[in-house]
């Protein structure tokens, strides 16, 4: 397979969670990807009333409570911090594999964490070069461990992600308050 074609098959898989994590709110009135395998400095962005949210998505194939604290390349943190200063908000968003086909999200609430004065160590970390190409090429990067935090990120516990076939893994769970008025500011 051509590294065009995993990079493609990485970002659609990505893109196919992201979509049914979304479909958990109303809220949200539009969501757009940036162009498959454009290396753009972010993944997509979505709508709430009329601000602009960018995200970067990460998809974990491990469960969530795995570990307390989340990865978070420096780069990416800039590219995101970049967006935040030309007056967006910014998320960095974890999707989880719980199980065959159970997933959970993370949606970490950069922006909040900016205007609060966000500041982590940095470290540096062996990890893969690109993951879309290959799990066993690594090389060093500078990171940051995130941890989530109930008063400012959000949580999708568990949905089902099936053959591009979205199901709510209990229908009667809304995570409408995780988007209230004061969540994005």
């Amino acid at each position: 397979m051509s590294e065009q074609s995993n990079l493609l098959d990485y970002e659609n898989r990505e893109r196919e969670l992201a979509k049914v994590m979304f479909t958990y709110t109303s809220k949200i009135s539009r969501l757009e990807f940036t162009p498959t395998c454009s290396y753009m400095r972010y993944d997509g962005v979505f709508y709430i009333g009329n601000k602009r949210c960018v995200f970067e998505i990460k998809v974990r194939d491990f469960p969530r409570l795995t570990y307390d604290e989340y990865i978070l390349e420096v780069k990416k943190l800039k590219n995101l911090t970049h967006h935040y200063n030309n007056g967006y908000q910014v998320f960095y968003i974890n999707i989880f594999k719980e199980d065959f086909d159970m997933y959970s999200a993370i949606l970490f609430n950069l922006s909040r964490r900016i205007k609060n004065g966000f500041e982590s160590d940095i470290i540096k970390k062996e990890m893969n070069e690109a993951t879309f190409k290959n799990k066993y090429n690594k090389t060093e990067k500078d990171v940051i461990m995130i941890s989530y935090d109930s008063t400012i990120d959000s949580l999708l516990p568990n949905f089902i992600y099936k053959e591009n076939k979205p199901k709510k893994q209990n229908p009667n769970y809304s995570s409408e308050k995780l988007f209230d008025d004061d969540w994005i500011g």
